[in-house]
């Protein structure tokens, strides 16, 4: 049997959220199924979100692991995936704007997930060891977080 659904792509795929499963069955001299671009788009989208949801949970814990191998500081490494996370959120909430006035593609989120945090871990492993540079080179405390962010220091190294 064949169907049209009428519609905007957004407005059909929210009725095959509810559509779909409800027509969908197997029975033993019948299989029905739900078929289409829209519904493979939904289906598609839908399997993203938990993606996206199963990479924040397993993910996550493993490089908050990593990163206190690494820095041997819960501190620094908790902020380092702090710096992640800010800038997943950021950028999610932009692609929501954005998707207020033009399609966004459903893998955009996990993109925003992957580059957020490996661009947050990758610049927080930047500071970190700038900072150990400078203390290495015989800065104290306050001279070294001064270097490491860039400004002049108030004593000159030794």
């Amino acid at each position: 049997m064949l169907a049209r659904l009428e519609g905007s792509a957004t407005a059909t795929r929210a009725e095959l959220a509810t559509l779909s499963p409800r027509l969908a069955r197997t029975t033993p001299n019948l299989t029905v199924q739900v078929g289409g671009q829209e519904e493979i788009s939904r289906q598609v989208g839908e399997q993203a979100r938990r993606d996206v949801l199963t990479a924040e949970a397993l993910v996550l814990p493993a490089v908050l692991l990593l990163l206190v191998l690494v820095y041997r500081r819960t501190a620094a490494a908790l902020a380092t995936v702090a710096v992640g996370l800010l800038s997943v959120v950021g950028t999610l909430a932009g692609l929501r704007a954005l998707a207020q006035v033009t399609p966004v593609s459903t893998f955009a989120a996990n993109i925003a997930l992957v580059l957020g945090l490996g661009l947050g871990i990758d610049y927080g492993l930047f500071v970190i060891n700038r900072y150990r540079e400078e203390r290495a080179a015989g800065r104290d405390q306050q001279d070294a977080v001064r270097a490491t962010a860039g400004r002049p220091s108030t004593s000159r190294r030794p």
